[in-house]
């Protein structure tokens, strides 16, 4: 069989994490004894090589410019690439109008000459062979190896943790979400123990282990998944070099399906933190009831991603992040609440505005958690002073200048602020409606004047926020 040389790219987009598909594409030519070579962005040295195989993956749609800029880049080159991901998978025919490529749709289940007998001679992998037969490179564990000696962003959490997961898809069909398209079939249990040992003897133990499940609790087999966590040494309590260990299912837990039963039984995995998803007030109810059964059952850190500008308003998420910093108060819990932006599928930017929302107050948000670091604050003073005291002062901070909101301190003891609630306090309705629709395009786009001397007053405010900050 002849080896092949393979270039694996990613393009430079910032990541928390590794780009998983392209790691078990190393796997498979690896076991086939083959040369591969990974490279964040473009690099004209590896492009004009003589590659028999090159592999690019993509992620976030909003990431468009600089995927497909990349994938322009390496189809000068003497082969052209195969394109996969995320991106690919869910704007396939734009992707290919832009770049004269046909990508990969959905997980890469590709079985390489030679892949399957190469697994059957391993140790480890041997045990797995049925599923490679049936999944190709998709069943495959990922590959450490390929960002040796390569600066990465996500260099502590391949030091210190495995990446897999225990099952793929979704049986819901979401609106907001990409995973019913990407991944249509639900796959109730994926193997742990054979992938693990595989990697812990190539490449070290791991003290952590972060899971990728879209939904595993959709999956009859939950108790079995809990019980292999356990079995391979992450049970409550347990500790790597001293440090205590941590099972991350890092895409959340479906709280419409959380049971008392399923949080007692990962309460005997060392599971940190607990991860919940409030993407709608609607669910307030059952999102306060799971918190509780979660505290109840011995969970005091808890994640939880609170979506928006989907089909919320601002009020909408202002309650939402109430409730968490409200049950921590009484409770003495943790409970994190990242505010998360909704940005649709098929978006090719990050500047999606729902109906709900204006950029202005979009933009207020993210100036609010540039200062807490993306994380609503979780005791209940420290949120009420960066969110407001009760929902009207928040709606007034998300529509301020920028400037004010992000060095509010000094614009308080300025007496800026006071002066403009002062102004935007004497506007009538009318007025109020007219200057706030004035300002709603966000920073560097709010007219100098309106119909009368009270918003003409208002409007001075946002002259000079884009200043000295």
């Amino acid at each position: 069989m002849k080896t092949e040389k393979v270039l694996l790219v990613e393009p430079a987009y910032p990541n928390k994490f590794p780009p998983l598909g392209l790691m078990k594409i190393a796997t498979a030519h690896r076991l086939r004894g083959d040369e591969v070579t990974f490279c964040r962005g473009n690099n004209a040295t590896l492009r004009d090589k003589n590659w028999d195989r090159i592999y690019i993956t993509t992620l976030f749609t909003f990431h468009w410019n600089l995927a497909i800029g990349t994938i322009n880049y390496y189809s000068k080159g003497k082969i052209k690439p195969l394109v996969g991901g995320v991106l690919a998978s869910l704007l396939p025919e734009d992707l290919a109008s832009e770049t004269s490529i046909i990508p990969h749709v959905g997980p890469y289940t590709e079985k390489l000459p030679g892949l399957v007998e190469k697994v059957g001679l391993n140790n480890e992998l041997s045990k797995i062979k049925d599923i490679v037969v049936d999944r190709g490179i998709d069943a495959l564990p990922p590959d450490y190896e390929m960002f040796h000696s390569i600066s990465v962003p996500y260099d502590t959490l391949l030091r210190n943790s495995y990446l897999l997961r225990t099952t793929r898809g979704c049986m819901r069909d979401c609106a907001f979400c990409g995973v019913k398209r990407m991944e249509p079939t639900y796959e109730e249990r994926l193997p742990l123990a054979p992938l693990i040992s595989y990697m812990t003897k190539k490449w070290g133990d791991r003290r952590n282990l972060i899971l990728l499940d879209d939904n595993v609790l959709f999956s009859k087999k939950f108790d079995s998944i809990v019980d292999e966590l356990y079995d391979l040494g992450f049970k409550a309590g347990s500790k790597h070099n001293g440090h205590r260990r941590c099972v991350d299912f890092n895409q959340g837990l479906d709280i419409r399906l959380l049971t008392k039963r399923h949080l007692k039984k990962l309460s005997t995995i060392e599971l940190r933190p607990l991860r919940l998803a409030f993407d709608s007030y609607s669910l307030h109810e059952t999102y306060t009831k799971k918190i509780m059964l979660a505290i109840d059952c011995g969970f005091k850190e808890i994640s939880s991603y609170v979506l928006y500008n989907y089909n919320d308003t601002p009020s909408d998420l202002y309650n939402r992040l109430l409730i968490g910093c409200q049950i921590n108060e009484r409770y003495k819990s943790r409970i994190y609440s990242f505010p998360m932006k909704y940005i649709p599928c098929s978006s090719k930017d990050r500047h999606y505005i729902s109906a709900y929302w204006t950029r202005r107050q979009i933009r207020g948000v993210q100036c609010i958690l540039n200062a807490t670091h993306g994380i609503a604050p979780t005791k209940l003073d420290f949120f009420k002073r960066a969110f407001g005291d009760n929902e009207d002062r928040f709606l007034r901070i998300i529509q301020m200048p920028e400037n004010y909101i992000i060095k509010r301190s000094e614009y308080l003891s300025s007496g800026q602020i006071g002066v403009w609630n002062k102004d935007y306090d004497s506007l009538s309705t009318s007025e109020r409606s007219e200057a706030l629709h004035l300002i709603s395009g966000g920073k560097n786009r709010a007219p100098k004047s309106g119909t009368t001397k009270k918003i003409n007053a208002f409007l001075c405010h946002y002259v000079d926020e884009y200043h000295n900050y």
